[in-house]
């Protein structure tokens, strides 16, 4: 009696990961330097997936370090500052309440694949800055951000 023979016309197996979905939609991001009257800061905004329909539904941080520079660092701090208004994805100029000016330095999309309200993962991709990040806060509005591995997610 002959062995049975492998399925030759069975459909490869794909990798679970390379197929499976983020948990939420896809969100908008952008990156502005604020020349502010305390001194210059990046501000980046991200569309937070459990406000979406509200009237300030961007998470918002502030950054000593440029987008093109995360990279290099691999780490980098913020600071949570209130929500944001959607306009200010694209807004650019002068800010009410002497608060300085803006300027949208870069722009681009997130997938979440984690969002609550002490981690944060996200995939990343703004003109000047592509990778997998993971936000953690430290202690009251201050979080780090650090680059994840691509291969390991960690």
């Amino acid at each position: 009696m002959a062995a049975p023979a492998d399925k030759p016309n069975a459909p490869p197996q794909q990798a679970e990961s390379a197929t499976a979905q983020p948990p939420f939609p896809r969100l908008a991001t952008a990156v502005l330097l604020h020349h502010a009257p305390d001194g210059d800061h990046y501000d980046w905004l991200i569309e937070d997936p459990r406000q979406f329909g509200a009237i300030n539904p961007l998470w918002t941080a502030r950054a000593a370090d440029p987008p093109a520079s995360w990279r290099s660092l691999r780490q980098w701090s913020l600071e949570i500052i209130a929500n944001h208004r959607r306009d200010y994805l694209t807004y650019q100029g002068e800010l009410t309440n002497n608060r300085g000016s803006v300027v949208r330095v870069d722009q681009g999309t997130c997938d979440a694949t984690a969002w609550e309200s002490d981690n944060i993962k996200l995939i990343v991709c703004l003109q000047s800055f592509q990778g997998r990040v993971w936000l953690t806060p430290n202690l009251g509005s201050m979080w780090t951000a650090r680059l994840m591995d691509e291969a390991t997610g960690s």
